[in-house]
């Protein structure tokens, strides 16, 4: 739920000249990536058509205002040059609002969950698997993790330059068995997941939805927890080097996406 919620805010705010087009039709996407994951029976898929329309309606009316007001205070903050904090606040920004998103859709997708059977959560497991090959693909090399950390950066900043790709680098570290850890991770959560609902235990699920870590192996969170530690740090480092240019690019980017949703919230 987690994950497909981060979907949600990055294809929403892609950049994408079709942006209004493609939200508008939220609700009919919604149904689609839920029927991929989950083959819906036409009663499910029945009784979940008007939870996507609450739910599109909702980033509408609160998820994205709130998301224009902290993307301008990080503006703010990164045209001040408090670079720092500017990306604390949007991490905490970010983080914030996808739990007051997952908060918010919960309830009201739950009864339709709670319908599932063996057939939906098979087919799920199947789904999944598909899927993960391309989810954990920066664990298969060191040059594969460098590759996914470069890419996200010169969306942000523009082209890095040789210097600048070198303390990337200098903090990307493959750790033993990191996509096993990744995988067994995956299964595990699924396993929990099938179990909970499988049993209609509401109480598990409904903490699981807030709580979405408590599923997590101990391995995996010994690594998340590493990862971001490594992440934050080479940041830091990252910043002393960017040329005025690079930030221009970075506070661009960020308007637009901000642009992007002021012009679905006044629709």
């Amino acid at each position: 739920m987690k994950r497909n919620a981060i979907l949600f805010l990055c294809l929403l705010i892609s950049g994408c000249s079709t942006f209004s087009f493609v939200f508008e039709r939220l609700d009919v996407l919604t149904v689609w990536q839920m029927n991929r994951m989950f083959d819906l029976t036409d009663e499910q898929e029945e009784q979940f058509e008007p939870v996507a329309v609450e739910l599109r309606e909702w980033i509408r009316e609160e998820g994205f205002p709130r998301l224009i007001i902290d993307f301008k205070e990080v503006d703010r903050l990164w045209n001040d040059n408090q670079l720092e904090r500017a990306m604390s606040h949007m991490h905490e920004t970010t983080k914030g609002n996808i739990e007051l998103l997952l908060k918010s859709v919960w309830p009201k997708v739950r009864p339709t969950i709670l319908t599932f059977n063996e057939n939906n959560l098979a087919h799920y497991k199947e789904h999944t698997k598909e899927q993960r090959d391309d989810w954990f693909k920066s664990a298969t090399s060191k040059e594969a993790k460098l590759e996914s950390r470069i890419k996200p950066l010169e969306e942000w900043f523009g082209d890095l330059s040789d210097a600048q790709v070198v303390i990337v680098d200098s903090w990307i570290e493959l750790a033993p068995k990191e996509r096993e850890i990744r995988y067994a991770n995956n299964d595990h959560w699924i396993t929990m997941f099938t179990q909970r609902v499988l049993a209609r235990d509401q109480d598990s699920l409904d903490t699981w939805s807030q709580e979405p870590s408590m599923w997590w192996t101990e391995e995996f969170r010994q690594w998340r927890n590493v990862n971001e530690v490594a992440t934050k740090s080479m940041l830091m480092e990252l910043f002393n080097t960017l040329s005025e240019q690079q930030k221009r690019h970075a506070s661009e980017r960020l308007r637009e996406w901000i642009e992007l949703m002021e012009e679905v919230v006044v629709s």
